[in-house]
């Protein structure tokens, strides 16, 4: 499959439920051609070609991607979108509001889950309790190493990996 050609791309971050999301914005080339998008007896389609060639509206497939920590978790595209600006879907559209809501709340979903896959592929946990530790942990081979500036003592695989990501540490 051939990537889509990105005409512009925008990059911000999104608080969802304590966990910061870096978001990015992929203003892409559309396939769909504006006449299967438009009513010619609406909107004068050799108009439209007209304004888009001569950039006066930008056409475009809207590709939003949410990661959490480098780790890209959720996609959500919105086709056909036709506007005087990039600026302008960011700034006066409620899409973009949905888009980012849409794939924070699908990359947060799944964080539980990669939790999860790491809990059933490492058995093996090593924790060192430093007071003035940044929380981080490593996945090498069979072993997870934890590190943390709070007592982990006790804690499960998934529980330490959720303590970790939910408390804003960084991952190495």
């Amino acid at each position: 499959m051939t990537q889509p050609y990105i005409y512009h791309t925008y990059n911000t971050t999104h608080v969802y439920n304590g966990l910061e999301f870096e978001i990015t914005l992929q203003f892409e080339e559309e396939d769909l051609p504006i006449e299967d998008t438009f009513d010619d007896a609406v909107d004068n389609i050799a108009d439209l070609h007209d304004k888009i060639n001569n950039g006066t509206y930008v056409y475009f497939c809207a590709h939003m991607i949410a990661y959490y920590r480098d780790v890209e978790l959720a996609n959500d595209y919105l086709g056909a979108c036709l506007y005087d600006s990039y600026d302008q879907f960011i700034e006066q559209n409620d899409y973009y509001a949905d888009m980012i809501n849409n794939v924070t709340d699908v990359a947060f979903s799944r964080l539980p889950k990669i939790i999860k896959s790491t809990q059933a592929s490492h058995t093996n946990v090593h924790t060192t309790f430093w007071e003035d530790a940044d929380p981080t942990f490593q996945i090498k081979g069979d072993y997870i190493y934890a590190f943390s500036n709070t007592d982990t003592k006790g804690m499960s695989i998934a529980d330490l990996v959720t303590h970790i990501l939910t408390h804003g540490e960084t991952i190495s």
